[in-house]
């Protein structure tokens, strides 16, 4: 019961639903149209911030911020990431690259108020992200210390179990993730890839996500709870791909629109990629506009814990 309780308030609503005859009558393509409609609709209103960032956010749907915190804000974050102990995945198989990592916030609690604290009072991030997702902030971004490693010649250009190596994209609709680098990331240290303007909704968009859409459904019914599926390399030439490397120096913010087309570079020689997930995800779930109501707000922290 508890599990059916999280998962209502937390998940996102899924890149695409499984029923191979509904997609096939274009449900997935019909969602993702009334969902970039409204998203537009409202862009029309109160969501608007006299901000660069956003201007290049809406138009190519990811954007680099150099120094993004006060030096001594980025310090203090850099020395909390140094005293975490993160947890390892991978190690039962040394042929490819590694992941650690540690979780410092979830929708509801803050676990390291210290470095959690000076990202949620950013008041820069928040006018951006309001902006370009559209919605308001009520609930904490999902906040997760990542470090993504290459120790030994073998793991150079390969993949980990994850979907995140694989080029994908996260739903049909505008909805917004960040890193901070914690340290400097470029294309020899499997900097983020991103496909500049893929998150733009049109008419080859919309052929897009009903033939991906079938595709995926296809496969989960062959294969009960099996990962998506590889995106066809002609669907991807309709919407003009192209990959970017998102590289940047230490304190370098990277936001980006997750209806875009991204990846997790490659190693190209032994080293790190070591960043803040800040997750707006949350944005998207039955949570964060229950959370807006201030006497619902009030009653769901104090059960919290439970959850």
């Amino acid at each position: 019961m508890k599990d059916r309780i999280r998962n209502y308030l937390y998940s996102a609503t899924p890149r695409a639903y499984y029923s191979i005859l509904l997609n096939a009558f274009g449900f997935n393509a019909l969602r993702a149209f009334f969902y970039n409609k409204l998203w537009k609709f409202k862009g029309s209103f109160n969501f608007k911030a006299d901000d660069e960032a956003v201007g290049t956010l809406l138009e190519e749907g990811v954007v680099v911020i150099e120094n993004f915190l006060p030096e001594d804000q980025f310090k203090e974050i850099l020395d909390v990431y140094k005293k975490q102990e993160l947890n390892e995945k991978y190690t039962e198989q040394p042929e490819v690259p590694q992941y650690a990592s540690k979780q410092i916030s979830t929708p509801m609690r803050l676990y390291d108020e210290k470095a959690a604290d000076i990202i949620l009072q950013n008041k820069r991030l928040y006018k951006i992200i309001e902006a370009t997702a559209r919605k308001k902030i009520n609930v904490f971004p999902k906040m997760t210390f990542e470090k993504f490693y290459a120790d030994r010649k073998e793991q150079i250009n390969g993949n980990s179990p994850e979907m995140s190596d694989e080029l994908h994209y996260d739903v049909p609709f505008n909805s917004m993730r960040a890193f901070l680098y914690l340290k400097p990331c470029n294309e020899s240290n499997a900097a983020f890839v991103y496909g500049k303007k893929t998150h733009l909704y049109n008419s080859k968009r919309l052929k897009f996500e009903y033939y991906d859409s079938i595709k995926q459904s296809v496969k989960r019914r062959a294969i009960k709870c099996a990962p998506l599926d590889k995106i066809d390399t002609d669907l991807l030439k309709e919407i003009n791909y192209e990959p970017t490397d998102m590289c940047g120096k230490e304190n370098s913010l990277v936001i980006f629109n997750s209806m875009g087309m991204h990846t997790r570079g490659k190693f190209k020689e032994i080293g790190a990629r070591e960043a803040l997930l800040i997750d707006f995800r949350t944005l998207d779930t039955p949570l964060n506009f229950w959370m807006g109501v201030p006497v619902i707000n009030q009653a769901l922290r104090k059960v919290a814990s439970k959850f």
